[in-house]
């Protein structure tokens, strides 16, 4: 476990570890192991490096692990697994480690002897001891959260020291005096279904701790929160130090810094400024739900639609008129497959042009384009999905599909928006808007949301659409 100036110096970018003694095992016999003590730190832009001194290595010159013929992918084999103990017997451990080792030099000159370093993508260390279950993640960045609750600090001085701070706790015996009192608004509590979330803001990121109600925690829980902030907050994220707790056992994750914070260029689709906290809460709750058992150790294909979103939207207008057409044409094939489909009657009529081509004197080639074309009409599209949804849904108007169809063709083709700047960013925001409304459809949402492609920005309750709801047939009753 990691103490709280460890914590703190994580979040700061200065985390470091001393360790007598770090193993590098390849994962093949041609290159050459190493062991010594050394160091494991973060650099500058936050990734995780590591140095070790093997007085006894002697390699000789050669290629390096990763390297190769340019323009080839790595290897398996020229991985390395990174083993240290640390001064306080924790043992990390990392894989897929491509070491830098020196050859030659003084060292070499005297007999034996390499420096090793490289960078560690994530490192983990089992724990020792009974642990209640829960999930605590740490992710940097610069964010805004809907807070709801405070946070009390009070300011002490020992006789011999100078003020600092703590949470309200009884005061030790050196804390003599109390010289100051603050309350901080920087926490979002989440009291779920079967969770328990507590996410609080600081300066440097959110500290977000996750307790089950009565029930295992959940595998792949930390990938699944990080899912779910990046929608509701609109704000990619991805954790740098996990702490969690399961069967009584715990695991300790550190990560580098693989990307750099941005603030995407959407609004929230619940905006807290306007929206009751508690419809935010029902977003998270829904959105996490619905991502959920999806079992693939990587992102749910509907979160990958809205980092692509939030990541053009930093860009440029184009970047993000051309990630909406793409993520709402991905989101209706995949989530709506039965939206669109043609009524029986015109698929009857396109057995018949079928079967009149299939007959006719048309040579053998142009009959089997012919079909090929015609065959088209049976399947769905996404815009006649929208078009049908529209017919059943007062939320998704024929403004909103127009935009989408208006960005979605010239982007699609690798064509300019020929439209004036404003206008573009008009289309994009009903487009948005759109994308927003699919998903809150899809997770079951039903609380408010702030139309902002509308003069004023007017609040509506959202409402479920699809699959629309058969309206009961009610006979008429005899009058009197």
């Amino acid at each position: 476990m990691l103490g709280a100036n460890e914590v703190t110096a994580l979040q700061n970018g200065s985390f470091r570890i001393h360790s007598l003694d770090i193993q590098l095992e390849p994962r093949s016999a041609k290159f050459p192991s190493f062991r010594g003590p050394g160091s494991i730190r973060q650099n500058t832009t936050g990734q995780l490096i590591f140095e070790l001194y093997d007085t006894n290595a002697n390699p000789t010159f050669g290629r390096q692990p990763g390297e190769g013929a340019p323009g080839g992918l790595v290897p398996d084999d020229h991985y390395y697994r990174l083993t240290a103990l640390d001064q306080g017997g924790r043992r990390w451990t990392a894989d897929r480690i491509l070491p830098r080792y020196s050859v030659g030099g003084a060292a070499s000159a005297a007999g034996a002897g390499s420096v090793c370093g490289g960078w560690i993508p994530e490192m983990s260390c089992p724990e020792q001891g009974t642990f209640p279950q829960a999930l605590r993640l740490f992710l940097p960045g610069s964010f805004e959260i809907p807070v709801t609750h405070l946070t009390e600090e009070v300011k002490v001085r020992s006789p011999l020291g100078p003020p600092r701070t703590r949470l309200i706790q009884p005061p030790s015996e050196d804390e003599r005096e109390e010289v100051g009192h603050s309350s901080i608004i920087n926490v979002w509590r989440l009291d779920l279904a079967n969770l328990d979330i507590t996410v609080e803001l600081s300066n440097s990121g959110l500290d977000i701790i996750a307790a089950p109600k009565g029930q295992e925690l959940p595998a792949g829980l930390d990938t699944r929160i990080e899912e779910t902030l990046c929608f509701v907050l609109a704000h990619p994220c991805r954790w740098l130090l996990k702490m969690e707790r399961r069967g009584g056992a715990g695991t300790t994750c550190l990560r580098s810094r693989s990307t750099r914070d941005f603030k995407s260029d959407m609004r929230p689709p619940v905006d807290w400024d306007y929206i009751p906290s508690d419809d935010v809460a029902m977003l998270f709750q829904r959105y996490l739900a619905y991502i959920q058992p999806y079992s693939e150790p990587r992102y749910h294909p509907t979160s990958v639609n809205v980092l692509q979103v939030l990541r053009a939207s930093a860009q440029t207008v184009e970047a993000e008129a051309l990630a909406l057409a793409v993520a709402i044409e991905s989101l209706l094939n995949r989530e709506y497959p039965d939206c669109g489909v043609p009524e029986p009657e015109l698929l009857a009529e396109v057995a018949r042009l079928e079967t009149l081509i299939s007959q006719s004197n048309l040579t053998d080639s142009t009959k089997t384009r012919a079909l090929g074309a015609v065959s088209r009409l049976k399947s769905a599209n996404p815009g006649s999905c929208l078009r049908q949804i529209t017919k059943v849904s007062s939320h998704v108007t024929m403004d909103l599909v127009a935009a989408w169809d208006k960005i979605r063709k010239p982007s699609a083709h690798g064509r300019e928006i020929e439209v004036p700047f404003e206008e573009l960013v008009n289309l994009c925001d009903k487009a948005y808007l759109l994308f927003c409304l699919l998903i809150f459809n899809r997770i079951g949402y039903t609380g408010e949301y702030k139309n902002r492609t509308l003069k004023g920005w007017p609040e509506a309750v959202f409402a479920p659409f699809w699959p629309p709801r058969a309206v009961p047939v009610t006979e008429e009753q005899p009058r009197s």
